[in-house]
């Protein structure tokens, strides 16, 4: 049901909201900025983050786990490799916020594997492959029962999986 007007910063291309379990009312929003609904979607404020903006073929992921942090799951680049200023680390990556996303706390994943068309034969109308780092793709986030956090990538060939807890990060 819609409840407001509220367009994202990407309304051309893939978004999910993200319902914060601990938190009744709290709705996730995330594309190019961190927005975040305390009202069950009424009402919205848009925060920029520190991280990159995202495009084609790529989607972060923000959980809350059950200690209270915020995790989120991104890549360092958007789909064609670009980054903005100042921005120097190239591949995925996933930071922990103890503050409501104020900061964060942020590791790189080494092993991510880039996106499926560096390694699969080109394919007439597929994707372009523009650059040989890391990506996580449409991730998923879930933290299970014993407090493992599981990344599953899906524009990488093969698709990968990663687990890891908090202190990891």
């Amino acid at each position: 049901t819609k409840v407001n007007g509220q367009i994202s910063s990407s309304p051309q291309y893939y978004q999910e909201l993200f319902d914060d379990p601990s938190d009744k009312g709290r709705i996730y929003q995330i594309d190019t900025f961190l927005q975040a609904s305390d009202d069950g979607g009424r009402t919205w404020k848009v925060t920029k983050t520190q991280f990159p903006a995202l495009g084609s073929n790529q989607r972060p992921m923000i959980l809350r786990l059950r200690s209270g942090k915020l995790l989120f799951a991104s890549d360092w680049q958007d789909r064609r490799g670009k980054q903005p200023a100042g921005v120097t680390e190239h591949g995925a990556f996933v930071a922990l916020s103890a503050d409501e996303g104020k900061t964060w706390k942020v590791r790189t994943i080494p092993s991510a594997l880039p996106h499926e068309a560096h390694v699969l034969p080109k394919r007439k109308g597929w994707a372009e492959d523009y650059h040989e780092y890391g990506t996580f793709g449409y991730v998923n986030v879930v933290e299970g029962q014993d407090g493992l956090i599981h990344v599953l990538t899906s524009m990488n060939h093969p698709a990968q999986e990663f687990e890891f807890n908090e202190a990891w990060i």
